[in-house]
Formats: C-alpha cells, sequence, structure tokens
C-alpha cells in the first residue's frame, strides 16, 4: 500500500533549496572534427602524356552518299532491263511470239553460274522490276518460276490483285540450281558488271 500524502510538496521552495547545489550547467558532449594529428600530404605534379606520332593524316579519296548508292541501283535495275529485253526477245524470235507472250525461266536468267553474290545482286535488282510492275513473275505447273514482260493494259490494271514471294537462296542452293539447270560453264544472262 501507498502512504498518503497529507499534502502535496512546494516545488517552488524546493527549488530554490536544490538550487544551491545545482548551480553549474550539466556537461555537454563535443565532438571533434578530423583527425588527430594532421599530416600533409604533398600533392604530385600532373603529368602529361607524350603524344606518340601515329602516322600521317589521310583524307578519304571518296565518300559515297546514300544518293550515289540509289543512282548505282538505279542503273542496274536499268541495265538488268535492257537484258531482260534482249533475253526475251530472242526467246520471242525463236518461237514466234509477242514480247508480252513470251516467258523465260526466271532462275535461267537471274542466276550467275559461278558467282553466287552476282545471283543475289541480280535478285535483288530484278525485285525492282517487279515492284515498279514491269516484268510479273508465274509458277508453272512443273514448279518452276517463269518472267513475263507486263503489258500496259495490264499495267494499268489495278483490279488485278499481286502477290508477294520471297526468295531465299544460299550457296548450296545455288549449286544445285546451277548443276540442275546445266548452268555449270555458261555465259550469264546477265553479265557482270565489271564487263559492261
Amino acid at each position: 500500500r501507498r502512504p498518503k500524502l497529507r499534502h502535496l510538496p512546494d516545488w517552488a521552495k524546493l527549488g530554490k533549496h536544490c538550487k544551491k547545489f545545482l548551480r553549474r550547467r550539466a556537461p555537454t558532449v563535443d565532438f571533434m572534427y578530423g583527425p588527430m594529428a594532421l599530416e600533409v600530404k604533398e600533392r604530385k605534379a600532373p603529368q602529361r602524356r607524350q603524344t606518340q606520332h601515329v602516322g600521317e593524316k589521310v583524307v578519304p579519296q571518296h565518300v559515297e552518299t546514300a544518293q550515289a548508292h540509289e543512282e548505282a541501283t538505279t542503273k542496274e535495275v536499268q541495265r538488268i532491263s535492257a537484258e531482260l529485253l534482249k533475253a526475251i526477245d530472242s526467246a520471242a524470235e525463236e518461237s514466234d511470239q509477242h514480247r508480252h507472250e513470251t516467258s523465260i525461266s526466271f532462275y535461267d536468267f537471274i542466276l550467275h553460274p559461278s558467282s553466287f553474290s552476282q545471283s543475289v545482286e541480280n535478285i535483288f535488282h530484278f525485285s525492282f522490276l517487279v515492284k515498279v510492275g514491269l516484268v510479273k513473275l508465274s509458277v508453272e505447273d512443273d514448279g518452276m518460276v517463269y518472267v513475263q514482260m507486263v503489258r500496259d493494259k495490264e499495267k494499268s490494271n489495278e483490279e488485278e490483285p499481286r502477290h508477294q514471294m520471297i526468295v531465299s537462296i544460299d550457296m548450296e542452293e545455288h549449286m544445285q540450281l546451277v548443276e540442275f539447270l546445266g548452268l555449270e560453264g555458261e555465259q550469264p544472262a546477265i553479265p557482270d558488271r565489271s564487263s559492261t
């Protein structure tokens, strides 16, 4: 049990009585900034790297622009178009047909017998002729792809649906096609760019 206090202490009186003993301030905690002993380090002077002589400055001889590539592609497409006309006219004369009624084998025309890279470039440039509607490709019953010139009437006929075809060829397929078509040792239908 707690004893009951009859009266409450007089806090003001108690404070004055204790004041004489508590005159000093309570000690505070101080922090020390930095190290106990200061050591001054000497800075090293920055050393410059010696430039090495790499060689003479060279200015590019010829800079090709995108426009130059487009012009080169356009010239190649025109060259392939001219070669295609020659091939179709030659086939038309042999079969006594009109140019627009004659078709030739796509692979016989496009493949370069001894150069895979030239064949790929030929396919690339030929695709522009198909895109602009100068020629059309058709797959016959024998599974072979044939090229035919498009008549002016057919060019203006937008009702006929267009189909896309992706030609995928690797070096092994190129060699197999050249062997299958009997093109080994033959002159290419589209001559090398270097020979024209």
